[in-house]
């Protein structure tokens, strides 16, 4: 991690750290990152390119045990013998995925990959019976199961299902101890009750490790990390209107009126059945400083909102770069959607939000 290799750990170790998502309870201490070269396997790799119909490629996570890793390592990925897109190599785009204890049992390794994805099959529901040669007959050369697709009985969290053995090889491996206390999620009663508005900016150097006793910088590591997982999103799903995004400073607002109605609110859902779970999402206005003060200090205001192509509401994103269409000023949010319609009515009374699906 010194000397002429330290730029490139810490990109590794970046995107492994910031590509966790909460829900998996997974807070590793990265001890060791070892590069592999294996020219028999980029040979291969490189013969499988041809073969692809299109030329999307990634790094992505693959999680197994020790013996998974010295054998692919060695000698490459196998199939797998089932699962819920069929017998082919999984990989997830959320580290903290592909280490969950069901895939490394114990091997506290995660591998970092690189996978020809090329033209992707997008799949919203479990199809145990796809294979290479149902695919190549439609023309694609992988599967992508998005995110949030639960509903129709798909996953949480994104994943990636290759076919062919050779479209992916191994770059690094991390071994990690996961022997530190949890990190509190950004929840607001981690904040002190005797304080009821504060501001703290951090730049993305202060956010390499996580501070689990400074709440302020806890939230901004979270932000950062949603923040590059979703910019990541976007450019996944090839949208090449928007522009790659990086992040100067968060200034993270700690306003304890607001979250004392918030957590009202979802009291309020528990009591009446209604989902309250938050999600993260963000919010774009002008970048003016009153403007922001105004919504920082007082919350959204139905007064102010200009654009409502969807109907009346205060519009968020998931992708930060859509909400950067809307102004410069972006606000990262914890939303409580509640129960959502999606449809194209104007006004929706028996839900509490919208939700929009991308064109």
């Amino acid at each position: 991690r010194n000397g002429g290799t330290s730029a490139e750990y810490l990109k590794i170790h970046d995107s492994v750290m910031r590509s966790i998502v909460n829900i998996h309870n997974w807070w590793p201490n990265i001890t060791k990152i070892e590069k592999v070269t294996n020219p028999m396997l980029d040979k291969k790799y490189e013969e499988a390119r041809l073969r692809l119909k299109g030329d999307y490629e990634d790094q992505k996570f693959h999680g197994t045990d020790n013996a998974g890793v010295e054998g692919i390592t060695e000698g490459g990925f196998r199939l797998g013998t089932g699962g819920m897109y069929g017998a082919g190599i999984y990989f997830a785009t959320d580290s903290s995925k592909s280490a969950r204890e069901i895939y490394t049992k114990g091997s506290n390794k995660l591998l970092v990959c690189k996978v020809l994805l090329g033209k992707y099959k997008q799949v919203l529901q479990a199809d145990t019976k796809l294979c290479l040669a149902s695919l190549r007959s439609e023309g694609y050369d992988s599967v992508f199961a998005p995110r949030n697709s639960k509903a129709t009985s798909g996953v949480l969290n994104d994943e990636f299902v290759i076919y062919d053995c050779d479209q992916a090889k191994v770059d690094y491996i991390v071994h990690y101890d996961t022997t530190s206390s949890s990190i509190p999620s950004p929840a607001m009663n981690q904040f002190p009750s005797t304080i009821q508005f504060q501001t703290k900016d951090f730049t993305p150097s202060d956010l390499r490790k996580v501070h689990s006793g400074d709440p302020l910088q806890v939230t901004a590591w979270y932000a950062d990390g949603h923040f590059n997982k979703m910019i990541r999103q976007t450019h996944q799903n090839q949208l090449p209107q928007f522009k790659s995004s990086r992040i100067k400073s968060i200034k993270v607002i700690r306003n304890a009126q607001l979250e004392t109605t918030f957590l009202s609110k979802k009291k309020d859902f528990i009591a009446q059945n209604i989902p309250a779970d938050p999600i993260f999402a963000y919010h774009g206005t002008k970048n003016d400083q009153a403007t922001l003060d105004n919504i920082l200090k007082n919350n959204f205001n139905m007064s102010y909102a200009k654009r409502q192509a969807h109907g009346q509401g205060n519009y968020f994103s998931e992708y930060p770069d859509v909400s950067l269409g809307y102004g410069s000023g972006l606000i990262f949010c914890q939303l409580l959607p509640g129960k959502e319609y999606n449809g194209t009515d104007m006004s929706w009374p028996e839900f509490n939000s919208k939700v929009v699906q991308p064109a």
